[in-house]
């Protein structure tokens, strides 16, 4: 999910490393930043964080409308709460303050379903339907990424400390 300037969240079709992205909304065409939040299971699943689900859970309403905007006010590079969504279609907002808190066990915790990849995977064709409950993180958390450079260490186990244990170490 990416945001422009105007406060609009968008997935854009395509997005080439090396060049802008433009938002995905209709008549908007403004340059618009990934968002930092992502959503995953125990299982490994990982996808976009839900805006439009977070908006609307618990809500009565039949919204259809997808076009979610966010709107940054005073103070929200210190608390998510000062993070507002909107919905553009039924008009319903709720701030972000309790996304990065939801635990598996928490209500406001949503199920995995069919959504998302596994981590490690590269069988696109074994994607199984998912009942485990998602919680929330940023894409910069240790427990997100992980390194793009791997290294490895062998120790053969036929390796003799001897020399290490020895004075002249």
């Amino acid at each position: 999910t990416h945001r422009c300037e105007d406060g609009h969240l968008s997935q854009p079709p395509i997005v080439k490393e090396g060049e802008d992205v433009i938002c995905a909304r209709d008549g908007c065409g403004k340059t618009a930043i990934q968002q930092r939040f992502v959503s995953i299971c125990k299982e490994g699943h990982l996808h976009d964080f839900n805006y439009w689900w977070w908006v609307h859970k618990g809500s009565k309403s039949q919204c259809k409308g997808r076009e979610i905007d966010l709107e940054l006010r005073r103070g929200h590079a210190f608390t998510l709460g000062s993070w507002v969504l909107k919905c553009t279609t039924c008009g319903r907002s709720k701030d972000m303050r309790r996304v990065p808190t939801v635990s598996e066990e928490d209500p406001d915790a949503s199920d995995c379903g069919r959504h998302g990849e596994e981590w490690l995977s590269s069988d696109w064709e074994g994607r199984e339907p998912c009942s485990e409950k998602l919680v929330h993180r940023q894409v910069g958390s240790a427990s997100v990424t992980y390194n793009r450079s791997n290294s490895i260490l062998l120790i053969p186990p036929t390796v003799s400390f001897d020399l290490a244990n020895s004075e002249v170490v």
